[in-house]
């Protein structure tokens, strides 16, 4: 099952193309991203990057997810807005 922080943590890998810089866009430290990382494909039973020394790549499985990723986080930050606009809406009886 994937979750909120384990969208934000693939698309932060893709956007910023190396684990190390992910972490930091995160405030994360870097074996942490790793760790996170690895637990999620292995969850997944699928790798999402092709890693190397320098950089990582996008699996095709990765793009895929990728895809979907940013849409539902989307999804998420329109929600909180339009509640979050519906608690200073005035209600009930005047």
């Amino acid at each position: 099952m994937l979750d909120r922080p384990d969208l934000e943590l693939v698309l932060a890998i893709r956007d910023h193309g190396s684990l190390s810089a992910a972490a930091q866009a995160l405030g994360l430290a870097a074996p942490a991203v790793t760790k996170r990382l690895a637990a999620l494909e292995s969850r997944l039973r699928m790798r999402l990057f092709q890693r190397s020394t320098r950089r990582v790549s996008p699996t095709s499985e990765g793009e895929a997810l990728f895809e979907r990723a940013a849409r539902l986080l989307q999804d998420f930050s329109e929600l909180e807005a339009e509640l979050q606009e519906r608690q200073t809406e005035p209600s009930g009886t005047i």
